[in-house]
């Protein structure tokens, strides 16, 4: 690896620039692209490489035993571990032919570029957890590992799309993201990788395009009009360290890949236009929403202070509608609720530890749940 990190002085850049292939007239996205390159020349370790026989990376370089928790790594996967924040500079400098046909550049450069810009940027900054200087989105993926790889994940796929059509007009940074394939690369389970999604979409790290922002162009090839919830759905990037994303809520809220976010928790804590523009082309047509509104009119009738047993057994009588949710759903339902009663200043703990604070709940003991001021 030593080559490779040394590629960018003049000595490394000799070095280097000999074991490149250039012929990427066949490479549709740079992770193909850095597929021509010599794996085993530009590692200096044969041994470790192969290729892939299995997956979506079949017939692919692959790198074994790479240390970081994979059974392997692709060419650019590797690369991206490699170079870090030099990655970009590595591709425009020496594989910056992936961007041009004829010599003139191709007409989804604008595209690629911009989404090789912010994945790589983004990727650089949070691969290595010890260097992650965001304090914040630090603190969050330390609480769970799980967010860092499903987002690294994220930004490595959206540089091996076969983008035949830009999705949007202005040509921004985006990936398609599919969370049962991010699933079966991170080896996380799915449910987790779509609450570490909906998390990444509540904080504007991504966000989802409404087909009705699609280019007409993308939409006409990709896109039924008569059943459009079928697409994958496609997303733009943004810069995971901007200083508007309040990591510091999501910190305060303690979430997790483990939190389930739901739509009616969002829509009763946020309103109905934050949600839209989380879910664009949705509607929350769930009942939870009607049993969170019972859930705050108990807490304020209570003072503030309540069983959460006699709080579920009051909104599952104050609530009437045909379906009456289940028992086992009002529990989920408070579960997706209570995520976010910091921003009531409200908190759930045990009978016991409210009475460390001086506080009685009515008869509750022990480790029965109760809701108390924060």
């Amino acid at each position: 690896m030593e080559l490779l990190q040394k590629w960018y002085t003049p000595a490394g850049m000799q070095e280097v620039y000999p074991l490149l292939k250039h012929n990427p007239s066949s490479a549709k996205n740079l992770e193909a692209r850095y597929d021509t390159l010599n794996l085993p020349l530009l590692t200096g370790s044969p041994e470790k490489c192969g290729i892939c026989e299995r997956g979506p990376h079949r017939g692919m370089q692959i790198f074994k035993d790479t240390g970081h928790g994979h059974e392997y790594l692709t060419v650019m996967g590797l690369m991206l571990r490699v170079l870090g924040a030099r990655f970009n500079e590595f591709t425009n400098q020496l594989l910056g032919d992936f961007y041009y046909t004829d010599g003139t550049l191709n007409e989804l450069a604008d595209l690629n570029i911009s989404v090789a810009d912010v994945a790589c940027k983004n990727y650089s900054s949070i691969v290595q957890y010890g260097s992650i200087a965001n304090k914040p989105l630090k603190k969050l993926i330390g609480r769970d590992r799980d967010i860092q790889k499903v987002a690294l994940q994220i930004y490595e796929n959206s540089m091996s799309i076969d983008w035949t059509v830009a999705p949007t007009d202005g040509n921004d940074p985006v990936t398609r993201l599919d969370t049962k394939t991010i699933a079966k690369q991170t080896k996380v389970p799915l449910a987790k990788v779509q609450n570490i999604t909906v998390i990444l979409k509540m904080f504007h790290a991504i966000a989802e395009v409404s087909v009705r922002d699609m280019s007409k162009p993308y939409f006409q090839k990709y896109i039924d009009a008569h059943a459009t919830y079928l697409h994958v759905p496609v997303y733009v990037l943004f810069d995971i360290n901007n200083p508007d994303i309040n990591w510091d809520l999501a910190n305060q809220l303690n979430l997790s890949g483990s939190s389930r976010v739901s739509k009616s928790a969002i829509q009763y804590f946020f309103g109905d236009q934050y949600l839209q523009a989380i879910y664009p082309d949705q509607r929350n047509t769930s009942v939870q929403l009607m049993y969170m509104q019972a859930f705050g009119k108990i807490i304020e009738n209570a003072k503030e202070k309540i069983v959460v047993s006699e709080l579920l057994d009051q909104a599952m009588a104050a609530v009437d509608v045909p379906d009456k949710i289940s028992e086992s759903g009002l529990k989920s339902t408070w579960q997706s609720f209570r995520l976010f009663l910091p921003l009531i200043k409200l908190k759930q703990v045990t009978a016991s530890e409210a009475a460390k604070q001086g506080i009685k709940v009515g008869t509750a003991k022990g480790r029965e749940k109760v809701v108390i001021p924060a």
